[in-house]
């Protein structure tokens, strides 16, 4: 999963949330996405006016939720990463290096930019939720 869906599960008590914490699926993020959410708990503490400690331990509870790696996974994949999406977003690089490198579905993601790739499948909210009601 991409920073933005932690942002979104720590804005609010939301279904996203509700995915990341109830859901039996197994979730893998990077380490670094921690730091850069880190970097904006300010922004999120005044969309959910939390203060920035209280994020923090919510932000501490939902990584419980997910697999972290660090980048000694991945980091024999950054460059066919950045063939299939460094043009597109250099930032999101590291995600897909992530899901060459390990077995799994593709990547949660809402942004949009990530289906101009072709090789990881990715899943927008909407598509988890459609298949957590079956």
């Amino acid at each position: 999963m991409d920073a933005n869906i932690i942002i979104s599960a720590l804005i609010k008590d939301s279904i996203t949330r509700s995915i990341l914490i109830e859901s039996s699926i197994e979730f893998y993020t990077l380490e670094y996405t921690f730091d850069e959410i880190g970097k904006h708990l300010g922004y999120i503490s005044k969309k959910n006016s939390l203060t920035i400690d209280k994020n923090k331990k919510v932000l501490d509870i939902l990584s419980n939720y997910i697999h972290v790696f660090e980048a000694k996974y991945y980091i024999d994949y950054l460059n066919k990463a950045q063939k299939l999406i460094g043009k597109i977003d250099e930032r999101d690089v590291p995600y897909i290096a992530l899901a060459l490198a390990i077995n799994n579905d593709g990547i949660w993601s809402n942004d949009e930019h990530f289906e101009k790739q072709d090789k990881i499948k990715i899943w927008k909210t909407k598509d988890i939720i459609k298949i957590l009601k079956k």
